[in-house]
C-alpha cells in the first residue's frame, strides 16, 4: 500500500507533481513498525494466556 503512495510510483510512473509519502523505500517505516507491533501482540497476548 504504501509503495503505491511513494515517489517512485506516484510521481515517475503516474506523473503526480507529489507523493503523499514521503519515502522511496516503505521499508524504512514498515519495518520497524512490524517489528513494534509483534513485540506488543506477544506481550498482550501472553498476559491474556496467564490469566486463562
Amino acid at each position: 500500500m504504501l509503495i503505491y503512495f511513494s515517489p517512485t510510483i506516484q510521481v515517475t510512473i503516474l506523473k503526480h507533481a507529489t507523493a503523499p509519502f514521503p519515502f522511496k523505500n516503505p521499508g524504512l517505516v514498515t519495518i520497524p513498525l512490524a517489528f513494534i507491533v509483534g513485540i506488543v501482540v506477544s506481550l498482550v497476548q501472553t498476559r491474556l494466556i496467564a490469566s486463562l
